[in-house]
């Protein structure tokens, strides 16, 4: 490979190394903003360092075809260096910033739609209202008397279930009688 086309790559790789400095900010952002604790953090940093080495290996594919050279360790390690020491602090701050405004907003358009949403079901609920309350009173009403009935009822119930079991026998075979066609000879 000629010496200009290694000088590319390895620029190429120094970007990759502040790549991966700014997707560790990202990480630490959404790390911070979760408030991971030391389980949570553990498996977020071998997740992200998988995610990392995939990127890097794709990206190292892609600039070198794949050779691993003692530059192309160089390189990552030097733009990480650098994105660390110029960058780091001001787009941590400017993540932060933004992922706040993101849930500020987030917020608002939750608050909004519950409003609408509100706004939509209250006719329903009302209506709902109108229906359903004289049938829990009636239910109320039924329910107290039923009581009253098993609680005082309950000595005569033997003898009035005998003829009321009577009465309704006596009732379906007249009308059983009735419905039924007649043969004529």
């Amino acid at each position: 490979m000629p010496l200009a086309e290694q000088i590319n790559v390895f620029m190429m790789l120094v970007g990759t190394g502040m790549l991966a400095g700014f997707c560790f900010d990202v990480y630490r952002v959404v790390r911070d903003a979760l408030r991971l604790k030391k389980t949570g953090t553990y498996f977020g940093d071998i997740f992200f360092w998988l995610l990392l080495t995939g990127l890097a290996f794709c990206l190292l594919l892609k600039y070198n075809a794949g050779e691993v050279r003692i530059y192309v360790f160089v390189g990552l390690a030097l733009g990480s260096l650098l994105y660390m020491q110029l960058l780091s602090g001001y787009a941590y701050r400017m993540l932060k910033r933004c992922l706040l405004i993101l849930g500020r907003i987030t917020k608002l358009v939750l608050v909004v739609l519950l409003f609408v949403w509100k706004i939509v079901t209250t006719p329903f609920k009302i209506t709902f209202l109108v229906i359903a309350f004289p049938f829990q009173l009636l239910a109320r009403v039924y329910y107290s008397v039923g009581r009253g009935i098993k609680k005082y009822g309950a000595p005569v119930y033997p003898l009035l279930a005998g003829k009321a079991k009577k009465c309704l026998s006596l009732c379906i075979k007249t009308i059983w009688t009735k419905l039924k066609p007649r043969r004529y000879k």
